[in-house]
C-alpha cells in the first residue's frame, strides 16, 4: 500500500484523486493538475453584489472587495470557485452583450483574481442570470420566454466567451495562468421551470432547455474542444417534478450534449444527498458534481440548526457525497453570507449559510444595499481549513471498517485517507462520527498509535482541540473527528 503512495507522491499540493472517481477532470490539459482533482469548491459569495446595484458600481471598488474574498478562499484551501451567471463578473448572455467593447472587464478581472491564487473555475454560461424567471427581471423584456431571441446571436457569444478564457493562443483574455476549461450550462433550470408552472406559466420547460444546451454545448466544444460541459439542474432532491425534468431531457437525446452531470442540495438530508447522488449518476451515465450544496447557520432561519451543527454537516456532506457517493466535487454555498439584514426576508431566504459572516452591516446610501464593514470566521470556516489541512495529497480513500463499537451495533461512519506529506512520509487519516449518540470504538492493533483532531464548533474556538489517543477506547459522538494514524490499520 505504501508503495502505491510513494507511487503518486510526485503530485503537488492539493491532489484529491479519489479512487470512487472517475478522473475526468485529469483527462483535461491544464497547468494545474492538482487543483483540478480537489473535491474542495465553494460557489457564490465573492462580492456579494446584487444584479440591480451592477450598474452603479465600480469595477476598482469590485476588485478590491473580490481580492480580499479570494484571499480567504485560497486560505481555506479550496481549490474550485462556481462563478455563478448572477454574480458580478458572471457569463450570462443577458448582462454582456451590450456593454461594448469592455464587455468583459468584470469577467476578465474576475478571472485573474482566482487564477493569482491558482483556484480553478466552473463558468456558468447561460441566456439569463441564474435567478431570471418567468417574472420580470431588470435584463428580460416584458413576457420574453426562456429561448434567446436570437439564438445565433446565443451561440456566437458562448463561442467568444469559451475561446477568450481557453487560453490557446487567439483571442485570449491577458495575462491567463491556465485555461479555463469546465463550463456549466444555466443554473436551476428546473426550479426556475417548476416555480413558474406553480404561476401557470411556462418557461424554461425542458424542450427549451434542451435548445440550450445544445447549442451552448456545441459552441463551446468548437470553441474549446478540450473543454467539459456540465448540466445545471438542481429540483431533483426536493421534489418528484425534477426527476420528471431531468427524464424528460435524457428523452430528449441530451445525454450527449454534457460532460458531467450536476446535482444540487439544500434538503439538509445526507441520506436523500447520497441517494440522489446515485441517482444522478445511474440516470446520466456520467461523472456527477454536487454544484451546491449547504445547511443553515443561524437558528434564526432555521430552528433546527445552528453554528456547530453547521460545521458538522460541512465534513459530512464531503465525506458522504464523494467519498461514499462517489461525486467527484461538492461546491459549498457559499464562501461569504451574504449582507442582508438579520431577520429580513432576503437573509431567511438564504439560509444564513455563508462560511465568512458579515459583521457590522451598514447602509450604502448610493447602492441602497447592505455591505460589510469586516467578515468573520464562522465554525464552519475554521473546520473547512481543518479539513483541508489535514486531508490533501490524497491517493486513494473509501468508507473504513476496520473497528467494532460498544454498544455493538452501534452506527458509525468512517472513511479512510491515504494520504503522502512527502514521498518518505505517507499516512493514513479517517473521519469518523457516530450516529448513534456517544460510541466508544476500537480500532485495535497493539502497536497502533492515534492523535484526534476535534473540529471547531464554537464561535470563541479559534483552534482545535488535539490529543493523543488510546485506539482502542476511541469516545466517538455526532461531532466529526480526524484521526491521524502512524501505523495503517486493515480496512
Amino acid at each position: 500500500m505504501f508503495a502505491k503512495t510513494i507511487r503518486y507522491a510526485l503530485l503537488a499540493f492539493g491532489v484529491l484523486a479519489l479512487s470512487v472517481w472517475s478522473s475526468v477532470a485529469q483527462q483535461t490539459p491544464t497547468l494545474l493538475p492538482e487543483s483540478v482533482t480537489s473535491m474542495y469548491a465553494v460557489t457564490e459569495g465573492i462580492g456579494s453584489i446584487p444584479l440591480s446595484a451592477w450598474e452603479n458600481y465600480s469595477l476598482s471598488r469590485f476588485i478590491n472587495e473580490a481580492r480580499a474574498d479570494v484571499a480567504r478562499l485560497a486560505l481555506l484551501g479550496v481549490r474550485w470557485y462556481r462563478i455563478n451567471s448572477s454574480e458580478y463578473g458572471g457569463f450570462a448572455f443577458s448582462t454582456t452583450q451590450y456593454s461594448g467593447p469592455d464587455r468583459y472587464s468584470r469577467q476578465d478581472a474576475f478571472v485573474r483574481l482566482l487564477q493569482e491564487k491558482e483556484i480553478q473555475i466552473l463558468g456558468v454560461i447561460g441566456p439569463w442570470t441564474a435567478y431570471s424567471s418567468c417574472s420580470q427581471p431588470a435584463e428580460r423584456p416584458l413576457n420574453a420566454g426562456y429561448l434567446p431571441a436570437n439564438l445565433a446571436a446565443y451561440r456566437e457569444y458562448v463561442k467568444q466567451t469559451v475561446e477568450r478564457y481557453d487560453k490557446d493562443g487567439k483571442d485570449d483574455m491577458l495575462h491567463m495562468k491556465y485555461p479555463v476549461r469546465y463550463w456549466q450550462v444555466d443554473n436551476a433550470v428546473d426550479s426556475r421551470w417548476f416555480d413558474c408552472k406553480e404561476q401557470g406559466r411556462e418557461f424554461a420547460t425542458a424542450q427549451e432547455y434542451f435548445t440550450v444546451l445544445k447549442t451552448t454545448y456545441e459552441a463551446i466544444k468548437e470553441a474549446d474542444p478540450n473543454a467539459k460541459v456540465l448540466l445545471g439542474l438542481e429540483l431533483l432532491s426536493a421534489r418528484p417534478e425534477g426527476l420528471k425534468y431531468l427524464q424528460d431531457l435524457l428523452a430528449l437525446g441530451a445525454r450527449q450534449y454534457f460532460d458531467i452531470a450536476n446535482y444540487q442540495d439544500f434538503t439538509y438530508d445526507l441520506d436523500n444527498l447520497v441517494a440522489r447522488i446515485a441517482q444522478v449518476r445511474t440516470l446520466t451515465a456520467k461523472p456527477v458534481w454536487v454544484t451546491a450544496a449547504s445547511v443553515p447557520s443561524d437558528p434564526r432561519a432555521n430552528f433546527a440548526w445552528n453554528p456547530a451543527l453547521h460545521a458538522r454537516a460541512l465534513v459530512k456532506y464531503y465525506m458522504r457525497a464523494v467519498v461514499e457517493a462517489g461525486a467527484e466535487k461538492l461546491f459549498w454555498h457559499s464562501l461569504n453570507q451574504e449582507p442582508a439584514q438579520p431577520d429580513s426576508a432576503q437573509w431567511r431566504k438564504l439560509g444564513s449559510n455563508g462560511l465568512f459572516e458579515c459583521s457590522s452591516p451598514q447602509t450604502d446610501a448610493v447602492l441602497r444595499v447592505a455591505v460589510c464593514a469586516g467578515r468573520d470566521w464562522s465554525p464552519a470556516a475554521r473546520t473547512y481549513f481543518l479539513m483541508t489541512s489535514k486531508i490533501q495529497r490524497v491517493v486513494n480513500a473509501s468508507p473504513f471498517y476496520g473497528f467494532t463499537t460498544i454498544p455493538v451495533g452501534a452506527v458509525v461512519r468512517a472513511y479512510i485517507f491515504d494520504v503522502s506529506v512527502n514521498a518518505a512520509l505517507p499516512r493514513r487519516v479517517v473521519v469518523m462520527w457516530s450516529e448513534s449518540g456517544k460510541v466508544t470504538v476500537n480500532m485495535g492493533g497493539a502497536n497502533l498509535s492515534v492523535i484526534v483532531t476535534n473540529i471547531i464548533e464554537s464561535r470563541d474556538q479559534t483552534d482545535p482541540l488535539i490529543s493523543a489517543v488510546n485506539p482502542s477506547q476511541l469516545e466517538v459522538t455526532a461531532s466529526p473527528i480526524f484521526i491521524e494514524i502512524n501505523r495503517a490499520p486493515e480496512r
